[in-house]
């Protein structure tokens, strides 16, 4: 009976041990545990953030009406417009870089939709920054950034 009642008390200290560890081996589990909910977390953000359509542009167009449309549906790394109202001729521009260093630009008259391509992220912030749109348009954008149908 002994022997008996000594195997239950050590099974109920070993029990009631390893159900009671430690507070600051629970606090470092818990610690563990909140890190990889953390590192779940960014992982998905990660995910969601290089989710950009670009792997999916078509490699070749059949107008630049078309290169339009499917540049505006995508979903890119950067898409900014800028308010161009005190213009006297551009009436809208937008920015998409998959990138965040190049990326297209289109500029938005009374007569056309210009398309540029490879456009440095660098000339796009001097254009929004510009007080003279057409004027930053003629001089560090058109003819040198081209958008070119395949």
């Amino acid at each position: 009976m002994r022997k008996l009642l000594s195997i239950f008390l050590i099974a109920l200290i070993v029990s009631f041990n390893s159900c009671d560890s430690d507070p600051q081996e629970q606090e470092a589990q818990e610690k563990q545990d909140s890190i990889n909910v953390a590192k779940k977390e960014a992982d998905s953000l990660a995910t969601v953030e290089h989710s950009y359509d670009c792997n999916q542009l078509p490699t070749s167009y059949t107008s630049y009406d078309e290169a339009i449309k499917i540049i505006k549906s995508k979903h890119f790394k950067i898409e900014e417009s800028v308010n161009t109202s005190n213009s006297t001729w551009i009436r809208g521009a937008s920015y998409y870089s998959c990138d965040g260093n190049s990326g297209f630009l289109i500029i938005n008259t009374d007569r056309h939709d210009y398309l540029h391509s490879g456009v440095p992220i660098t000339i796009w912030h001097g254009f929004k920054n510009t007080n003279s749109f057409g004027n930053y348009y003629d001089h560090n954008i058109k003819h040198k950034y081209r958008f070119n149908l395949n």
